[in-house]
């Protein structure tokens, strides 16, 4: 079941998976250029040869991407064409990035995939091994805010079992543009607490600060009322119903020993604050909420999975269930 249409991150999205990579279905295990980031991260150069290609409009909306009368770039090639000012991508503290992007074909100018058009940032950690040299090298030190155009071959950034589904020979270049919205609050120095108060459950805490596990000693039994506190406030943009939202997350059953599901131990997650896309506990906590906010969470069935709960995620239908959410980015 997708945390698309439930807050539970029982299937990853798959790296980038690009939408794009599962719209055109392809299983190749042998896409990719391995890259890694190191722990202090630079903007990368511009390679400075996509020759008369031409991307216009602003950072976070659809661009518009003209190939002109020369395009013929020769492998990897890629340029920053806006430079953000905001947080670093790719490093140890940031190793995601929250983006929007659109794939075009590199030949006739089509529109292969875009997130645009249903206004679906993804997140891609840039640091998952594997990932092709066209989605990390271009992107890797880049700042928050920035566009980057990046141009490769199908076989490079897909492997040679998509060529089939995008109708496409291995050796067709793709224009990738990039729009790198997120994280837009840097939350690491951020402690989370293990002193329960109130409602509040207490924490394990991994070596590295972030949440393992939480621990109902002591907690009173549930309210039955959906409860929402904020422990740490941000400052940015306000959340609201029909954004789509980055955040790390942990969920637990109260009284339960280990959690139902974490992005802490992977990559934060994206998704829309909406009904029908989240249980209704999540969109009533969400919206009102700021980026840079750590928000708990206690959910009711009848705000959560109702009667009915979660098989798959073994929530039975009297469940009340526990959050702590990091809002790290919206849009």
């Amino acid at each position: 079941m997708s945390r698309f249409t439930r807050p539970v991150r029982l299937a990853l999205v798959p790296v980038l998976a690009m939408g794009a990579l599962a719209a055109c279905g392809s299983d190749s295990e042998d896409a990719s250029s391995d890259t890694s980031a190191d722990a202090s991260v630079t903007a990368p150069a511009d390679t400075g040869d996509l020759g008369s290609l031409e991307v216009t409009g602003d950072v976070g909306e659809t661009p518009k991407i003209d190939l002109g009368d020369s395009f013929a770039p020769e492998g990897l090639s890629y340029e920053t064409l806006t430079e953000g000012d905001g947080l670093v991508v790719g490093g140890d503290e940031d190793p995601a990035a929250f983006i929007e992007y659109v794939i075009v074909n590199g030949t006739s100018g089509d529109v292969v995939y875009s997130t645009y058009d249903g206004g679906s940032p993804e997140v891609l950690d840039l640091t998952t091994d594997g990932i092709p040299a066209a989605l990390s090298e271009p992107l890797i030190g880049q700042t928050v805010g920035t566009r980057v155009a990046v141009s490769d071959t199908v076989e490079d950034i897909f492997g040679d079992a998509s060529s089939t589904s995008l109708d496409m020979e291995n050796d067709d270049p793709l224009v990738l543009v990039f729009d790198i919205l997120g994280p837009q609050a840097d939350m690491s120095d951020d402690a989370f607490e293990t002193d329960a108060s109130d409602w509040l459950p207490g924490l394990t805490l991994a070596d590295d600060g972030t949440p393992e596990a939480m621990d109902f000693t002591d907690v009173p039994e549930p309210t039955g009322k959906l409860e929402v506190e904020t422990v740490v406030e941000g400052d940015g943009e306000e959340i609201e119903e029909g954004d789509t939202v980055m955040a790390n997350y942990i969920g637990q059953v109260y009284g339960a020993d280990e959690p139902f599901d974490s992005s802490f131990t992977g990559s934060p997650a994206a998704f829309q604050v909406a009904s029908g896309s989240l249980i209704d506990g999540w969109v009533k906590g969400l919206v009102g909420a700021h980026v840079g906010d750590r928000i708990w969470l206690q959910i009711n069935p009848r705000n959560g999975y109702g009667t009915s709960g979660n098989s798959s995620a073994g929530i039975e239908g009297d469940d009340t269930l526990y959050f702590v959410l990091d809002i790290l980015a919206v849009s």
